[in-house]
């Protein structure tokens, strides 16, 4: 038996529909369930990402993105997840698998470091793993014409 949990759209209260999802949650046979969520949106801003993501998933990582994104749009994104629940015990994370694209961004990747701004490019989350292909942005007015950003465990403090 499978309870299939179907959205049309999440979207923070009083704001239009940003991100259409589907998902299921099954039994497994140890007594707990597996839950799998896909996840696809045309564009948002980085506050309503902030308003979406909830509190307790990814924490560490949820709280290091919002303290150090300020602005930005995120566009064509597109993923899917899925966490193993036991009937004891915490979650598990078993797949994160996203891609998508940013504009805009806003970033201070380590305290004390001027921020990166205007930033562009590509971004992919693969289980843990953050990796953005920046395609522009700058920093203290110096051009960022390309490069990569990766934070290999996005769940840690990725750069202190």
């Amino acid at each position: 038996n499978a309870a299939t949990i179907r959205m049309s759209a999440l979207s923070p209260v009083g704001r239009s529909p940003l991100i259409e999802a589907s998902g299921a949650l099954t039994p497994t046979p140890d007594g707990g369930r597996r839950a799998e969520l896909t996840l696809s949106g045309d564009a948002f801003d980085i506050a309503h990402y902030k308003a979406l993501w909830p509190d307790d998933p990814g924490n560490t990582a949820r709280s290091w993105m919002a303290e150090r994104m300020s602005a930005g749009l995120i566009t064509n994104l597109h993923g899917e997840f899925a966490l193993a629940l036991p009937p004891d015990g915490p979650p598990t994370l078993e797949k994160a698998d996203a891609y998508f694209d940013v504009a805009g961004l806003s970033l201070i990747a380590k305290p004390g470091l001027s921020p990166l701004v205007e930033l562009a490019g590509r971004g992919r989350i693969d289980g843990l793993s953050l990796d953005i292909a920046v395609s522009g942005g700058r920093q203290n007015g110096v051009a960022i014409t390309g490069g990569n950003v990766t934070f290999p465990d996005f769940a840690a403090d990725p750069v202190g």
